[in-house]
């Protein structure tokens, strides 16, 4: 499972309350290889403009994706493979760190 190629299944992301300070958001994010399904439950909360602050909840999931797994892995294990799918950087895909990169590109440009 280790040496598995693991490929993102699906993502998931709510808003906290809008009135929350600072903003923030529940996400969860689900890996898949041909053994196993590998999902988590995130935090991200917006600490400035630019910057996301993300907390991995306690809580991995691990399942035999076919059959069950034949051991019972530990949280060890299970975020040993989180770091392998990479997870936060799925997750720091979501929030772009310049968010008017687009705009950007036409400052300076003289209307013709």
């Amino acid at each position: 499972m280790l040496a598995g190629e693991w490929q993102l299944l699906r993502i998931e992301v709510s808003e906290h309350d809008e009135s929350a300070e600072p903003a923030g958001f529940d996400g969860y994010c689900r890996f898949w290889c041909k053994e196993a399904v590998l999902g988590t439950y995130w935090v991200a909360e917006l600490v400035d403009d630019t910057r996301v602050r993300i907390h991995l909840s306690e809580d991995v999931e691990l399942e035999g994706f076919k059959e069950p797994l034949s051991f019972e892995p530990d949280s060890e294990f299970k975020r040993e493979l989180l770091s392998r799918c990479n997870w936060e950087e799925v997750v720091r895909q979501l929030f772009p760190e310049e968010p008017e990169r687009q705009l950007s590109l036409f400052e300076g440009v003289d209307d013709e």
